[in-house]
């Protein structure tokens, strides 16, 4: 249960509470031992998480890169086996309370925590100034125990979090953070119309524009897996041409997807995008929401001596793509 209401109180709960970017391991660690302590304690799961980044209301010329969006992370959080989930919108007021303030108040009071579960070394509060032994002595005046969690052990010798993810994604290695997220990166956004290059040489391309916030990967090409969130079949056609009505999208399928700035095609424009080839599709989504899952990033962006070179690789990259997908999924 969400709770978008001020005035809803849940039932005394085990708590923890974080920006949660990105849902990886180390977030699903944390989020079922308060579902484990809150069984044994007989009370309800809850997390406490932020809509928007803190960051962008203490440092406003700051920009994030995010790993998810506020309506994924909802959504995995939700799937995640709590009861209660409170997204709070940060502003400076939330920026101005101390520890102690939002314990009280939010915490303790607005969502009747008697336990909450926490890292070591997290911190919160006006300037995070505190620490866990402050917290743990405010609690005790509050009637709620603050105890620490295990950490989830290294991967590969890395700590799991999300900067180790957005540094991989960065340099292309989807494989790397695909196994600190437990699950492949995905990026979604609204098929946009493109230049129409990748049609003229024999490779339709889906173009996506994402949400302006969210972390797109290391310019390359790479092996993903596409899916419609409304199938392309369901939703009217708009603006079609001949060889472009719209087709049953028919749940996921291999996507060959090139993002940079297509130096082959491309003799001025220098912008970057992000184009999906969908081998075996061609029907019309534009104005549709395409959702891509990066399985493996194949090779950098280069530019071709000539568009038949081009054409040549691009036939060679949805083979091994096929090849992988495959064999692996």
């Amino acid at each position: 249960m969400i709770l978008s209401d001020p005035h809803q109180h849940p039932s005394p709960c085990v708590a923890t509470i974080g920006f949660f970017d990105g849902f990886h391991l180390g977030h699903q660690h944390l989020l079922s031992q308060v579902c484990r302590t809150a069984r044994e304690e007989g009370l309800r799961p809850l997390a406490i998480t932020f809509t928007n980044h803190p960051r962008t209301v203490t440092s406003p010329d700051f920009v994030p890169q995010l790993l998810t969006t506020w309506p994924e992370r909802r959504d995995l959080l939700l799937q995640s086996g709590i009861d209660y989930l409170l997204p709070l919108r940060f502003d400076s007021a939330l920026a101005r309370m101390t520890a102690r303030q939002f314990m009280e108040q939010i915490i303790a009071g607005r969502c009747r925590a008697r336990i909450l579960l926490i890292g070591y070394d997290h911190r919160f509060g006006h300037n995070r100034a505190e620490g866990f032994a402050d917290y743990a002595r405010y609690g005790t005046g509050l009637g709620l125990q603050v105890r620490p969690v295990d950490a989830l052990p290294p991967i590969g010798g890395e700590t799991a979090s999300s900067t180790v993810i957005r540094c991989a994604l960065l340099d292309g290695d989807v494989e790397k953070a695909a196994r600190f997220l437990g699950r492949p990166y995905e990026l979604g956004g609204t098929v946009v119309g493109g230049l129409q290059r990748g049609r003229e040489i024999g490779f339709p391309t889906a173009n996506i524009s994402p949400a302006p916030e969210k972390l797109v990967p290391a310019d390359g090409v790479y092996t993903a897996e596409a899916w419609c969130e409304k199938d392309a079949a369901l939703r009217p056609e708009s603006g079609s041409t001949p060889g472009q009505e719209r087709q049953p999208f028919g749940g996921k399928r291999l996507a060959v997807v090139n993002i940079g700035t297509c130096p082959t095609v491309r003799q001025r424009e220098s912008y970057r995008t992000i184009e999906a080839h969908l081998p075996g599709y061609s029907g019309n989504l534009y104005g549709l929401t395409l959702r891509l899952r990066f399985l493996r990033r194949m090779r950098e962006q280069r530019k071709f001596a000539s568009i038949d070179e081009l054409r040549q690789q691009l036939a060679r990259d949805c083979r091994a793509a096929r090849d992988f997908y495959a064999t692996h999924f």
